[in-house]
């Protein structure tokens, strides 16, 4: 698990880095910094991980394999190949170790992510060659290298990806450390920072004729990256104007209208997700077998119609087996409606080709730890606390998804690091997470008449609405509980679909996090008659009498004193 003490104090933040990325702009490797609002759904979530994909890079590649292509001289999409590091100083030590473990850790990273990897002997071969020549003998896609510098004080890392196939700069960003820092984690962090946006270059299979609309994906995949969605769309939206037959233009603005949906305005809610959905039907006649295409439409319609938009994924599956979305798409869904087994093992899958990916990890290590599985769930956050040390949307999540059972040991124990807390709950805004907390160490009737009352239905945050209900529950406040419930999950149902549909596109009914209603804190509440009509509410019940009972009707039905009411709902008791 990621240790707090790896995410210092601001004061004490030692390293920085200087962006030169197309974007123009400074972008410094996350350390600690308060996050952005969170989304107020999962849905909304795996969208920006799932569409990010399908914007920059997601699609599947259609490239032949094999050194033949590389003894043909062709590129090989996704082959990188990692220069040494040059030094200012030949024959200063430090540099050079610098240097060294960077390449070292740069080709582990890469080939952890998935990515065809020249080996560091040959790349030694090319020490300096043109940059024509590297392309044309090894087929290698994209070019890492760099230089370090060492003025005794300070060593810093200027790291450059450059294109072989078009000569375009992709990515260049520096990074600084005290001379005395660790040389291991230093050169693991720039290998990190590479690693996290790997996926990035895996390049679309939408064809596209015109070199802007690329490079506008590579653009969008930054953007996405630090959460600025809007700035994504309007991208992809002009991108679209201009290329109106270009599908991968078209593409971005498909995916972007989604991630965006609650940054929009009100009233242009609906009318850009229509326009949206004539886009990706035009992409449909496009390319008519085009299988991650599902996936997009899945996340267009009400989230909770989950056996179409189940059937969907199954469908885009169906249509191309290989897709980089394979498992991810679905893991999402199976997550949401408590087929966690499920969801675990697909996500699984996803992350052995995708290391890196930060929403994969996020989201396999909420599973692994609501599952109970602490050996797998450490082992991942041991690989986020090497690679990208002090990511502030990991240590919220590790936050979210620790054990709220008995005395909340853990989650008060990450409470007790101040930056942590700071993070979590801003000390601007009411001490609502504070104060569940030590309503669940004490138990004291005094303690808990506290809590109770700062649990309002009012947007808060997603950190504080999931500790309000996991802790309301916890503490056997049942009626708090399941009315903190039906204000945070509204009912969906409407008399014709036509109705629903039109209720999401106007954004007036809208569906929290569902899977925090499988955590073991919530165990009381599944073994309480209510459940069942919140579950109908947002049609999970449904969906789990289409012969899709959730893992709960299995293990906790048996170990009960007697059947879960929400099981004989369902029709398995």
């Amino acid at each position: 698990m990621l240790d707090t003490g790896s995410l210092p104090p601001k004061s004490k933040l030692k390293l920085k880095t200087k962006s030169r990325l197309h974007l123009h702009r400074s972008l410094r490797p996350r350390q600690y910094r308060r996050a952005p609002k969170p989304r107020r759904t999962l849905w909304i979530a795996s969208a920006l991980t799932v569409l990010a994909v399908l914007v920059a890079v997601g699609f599947r590649a259609y490239v032949a394999q094999g050194d033949d292509r590389r003894a043909a001289g062709v590129l090989e999409d996704r082959t990188f190949i990692v220069l040494p590091f040059k030094t200012h100083d030949e024959d200063d030590a430090a540099s050079r170790v610098v240097a060294q473990s960077v390449v070292a850790s740069l080709t582990e990273v890469l080939t952890r992510a998935g990515q065809q990897v020249v080996s560091p002997a040959k790349g030694e071969k090319y020490r300096g060659a043109d940059r024509s020549r590297i392309t044309a003998e090894t087929g290698s896609r994209f070019i890492v290298d760099g230089e370090v510098h060492h003025d005794g004080r300070s060593m810093s890392v200027a790291l450059r990806i450059e294109d072989g196939r078009t000569g375009r700069l992709v990515m260049s960003n520096v990074f600084e450390r005290p001379a005395t820092a660790d040389v291991a984690g230093f050169a693991d962090l720039v290998a990190g920072y590479v690693g996290v946006r790997s996926w990035s270059y895996t390049p679309s299979a939408v064809p596209s004729s015109h070199p802007e609309v690329e490079a506008a994906g590579y653009r969008i995949a930054e953007l996405l990256a630090h959460r600025e969605t809007r700035a994504a769309y309007d991208l992809g939206a002009a991108m679209a104007r201009k290329y109106p037959d270009d599908p991968l233009a078209l593409m971005q603005l498909v995916a972007n209208s989604t991630f965006n949906y609650w940054s929009f305005q009100q009233d242009e809610v609906e009318s850009r997700m229509r326009a949206a959905r004539a886009t990706e039907q035009r992409v449909s006649k496009l390319l008519p077998r085009y299988g991650d295409l599902s996936v997009a439409r899945s996340l267009f319609v009400p989230p909770q119609w989950w056996t179409e938009r189940e059937a969907l994924l199954r469908m885009g599956l169906a249509l191309d087996p290989d897709t980089r979305l394979s498992g991810h798409a679905p893991a999402g869904l199976l997550g949401e409606v408590g087929r966690l087994r499920d969801a675990e093992q697909l996500e699984g899958g996803e992350l052995g080709r995708d290391a890196f990916n930060l929403e994969k990890i996020l989201r396999q290590y909420t599973l692994l730890r609501t599952l109970g599985d602490r050996a797998q769930s450490d082992a991942l956050g041991a690989l986020v606390a090497r690679f990208v040390p002090g990511n502030a949307e990991f240590a919220l999540r590790q936050f979210m998804a620790s054990d709220f059972r008995g005395q909340a040991a853990e989650p008060a124990r990450l409470m007790a690091d101040p930056t942590l807390a700071s993070l979590i709950e801003p000390p601007e805004r009411p001490p609502r997470i504070r104060q569940m907390l030590a309503a669940l160490q004490s138990r004291r009737p005094r303690d808990i008449d506290i809590a109770v009352p700062g649990c309002t239905p009012a947007w808060v945050s997603m950190q504080t609405t999931v500790v309000c209900l996991v802790g309301l529950s916890e503490l056997g406040r049942l009626d708090d509980a399941f009315a903190f419930a039906l204000a945070i999950y509204p009912d969906l149902r409407a008399a014709t679909r036509e109705a629903e549909d039109q209720h999401w596109l106007r954004r007036d009914r809208t569906l929290f996090d569902t899977t925090v209603l499988y955590r073991p804190e919530l165990a009381p509440m599944r073994a309480d008659a209510r459940f069942a009509a919140l579950a109908e509410r947002i049609r999970l019940l449904d969906y789990w009498r289409a012969g899709h009972p959730p893992d709960f009707c299995g293990a906790e039905a048996e170990t009960a004193a007697k059947p879960l009411p929400i099981c004989a709902a369902i029709g398995n008791p």
